[in-house]
């Protein structure tokens, strides 16, 4: 096998995904209300030369370009392979130029429509894993003499490969595989690793939540005036929650999926050999991530709560001292009529004004205190 260089990543996706890319490969249309010229201008950035829907437990399109070849599973899983041109650093690059400038908006563009990406996965910066492959151990050794940055911190040896593993590059010497269980097997070692690190992206994101909404509860007393903003940011939040939990709960079947598909094509042996088994214990992280999701919404739930109480009471408590000042500017104008019997319809214009005047000063400064008031925010 020659050496060869692998860039993937992972998101969540279904066949119904799958099958739009297709159309957009076949037709460079699409069914959704998407501009045609801008389908041309994405698809043409791509230089495909031939492309094959593959169907199976797991569908894939596997696509030919110009000088790399690129696959795209119906559960999301994206992987880009290129030979070894001699000069690794301008095989990474056009890589990581290809996957950037061309692919990713491709993709970008054909999912644009419907539910927005909360804030707080949106500018996550994605880090991209390269990944060597080479049988002779001379061969790779060479590479990695003109590639001085290159750091690895852990490393695997099994009858079937060696493998190093690094922040950017994983390494896969001597490695006994032929070329289908290679991609086979490369897939599922980009498919763990992201999958780990979105595990790991919503645990932090929990965390945080977690801590803003601690704060309003255990924090520093709030002003009435105050509780309409925290509870539109906190029914934003609650959005956000509700989003990362359906991306949670549908990891699970990911996992099952590609846990049945390796029993069936025979890699399962292949996986553990090389110790990448992993479905077990992401299945363990995927259901406490669960969890503490679950308790983080009944706690922002409870929260929100709360506040629309505390928020209802003030307004009540406000259109009591409305009602106060109108009963006020009632009873004084009747007085001011009863003793302006005797004056000029003018005087009593006036009057009636001042009145209004003052009354309308008088709850303005009642409305103030009232909104200007703090409260503790109940456990």
């Amino acid at each position: 096998m020659a050496i060869k260089i692998y860039l993937g990543t992972w998101f969540q996706r279904t066949v119904l995904h799958l099958r739009e890319v297709r159309e957009f490969l076949e037709k460079q249309t699409s069914k959704l209300p998407l501009d045609k010229k801008k389908l041309k201008e994405v698809y043409l950035k791509l230089s495909v030369k031939s492309f094959d829907y593959q169907e199976g437990i797991i569908n894939r399109i596997k696509v030919l370009s110009d000088g790399l070849s690129w696959q795209i599973s119906e559960d999301g899983v994206i992987l880009l392979t290129k030979d070894y041109s001699g000069d690794i650093s301008e095989d990474v690059r056009r890589l990581k130029e290809f996957y950037e400038n061309r692919l990713s908006p491709m993709i970008s563009y054909l999912y644009s429509l419907g539910a927005p990406l909360p804030k707080e996965l949106a500018r996550l910066k994605l880090v991209l894993p390269f990944i060597i492959i080479g049988k002779e151990k001379s061969e790779l050794m060479k590479v990695l003499e003109k590639k001085k940055e290159i750091r690895f911190y852990s490393k695997i040896s099994s009858e079937l490969a060696e493998i190093s593993y690094g922040d950017k590059f994983s390494l896969f010497l001597n490695l006994k595989l032929n070329d289908e269980q290679t991609e086979k097997i490369i897939e599922y070692l980009v498919f763990f690793r992201e999958y780990e690190e979105q595990l790991h992206t919503y645990l932090n994101i929990h965390r945080t939540t977690w801590e803003r909404v601690f704060l309003i509860r255990k924090g520093e007393k709030l002003k009435y005036g105050d509780l309409p903003e925290v509870r539109s940011n906190l029914i934003s939040t609650r959005k956000t929650v509700a989003f990362i939990e359906a991306r949670i709960r549908q990891l699970e079947r990911f996992l099952e999926n590609r846990q049945k598909y390796a029993k069936e094509r025979n890699l399962a042996e292949i996986i553990k050999s090389l110790s990448l088994t992993k479905f077990t214990p992401l299945s363990n992280v995927q259901h406490y991530i669960a969890a503490l999701w679950k308790m983080t919404e009944d706690y922002l739930d409870s929260t929100i709560r709360v506040l629309e109480t505390l928020y209802q009471e003030n307004v009540q408590q406000e259109l009591e001292a409305l009602k106060l000042v109108t009963i006020i500017s009632m009873m004084a104008v009747f007085f001011n009529i009863a003793v302006s019997a005797g004056f000029a319809r003018a005087i009593l214009l006036v009057g009636i004004v001042i009145v209004a005047i003052l009354s309308f000063i008088f709850y303005y400064l009642m409305k103030i205190m009232l909104r200007g008031r703090k409260v503790k925010v109940p456990d």
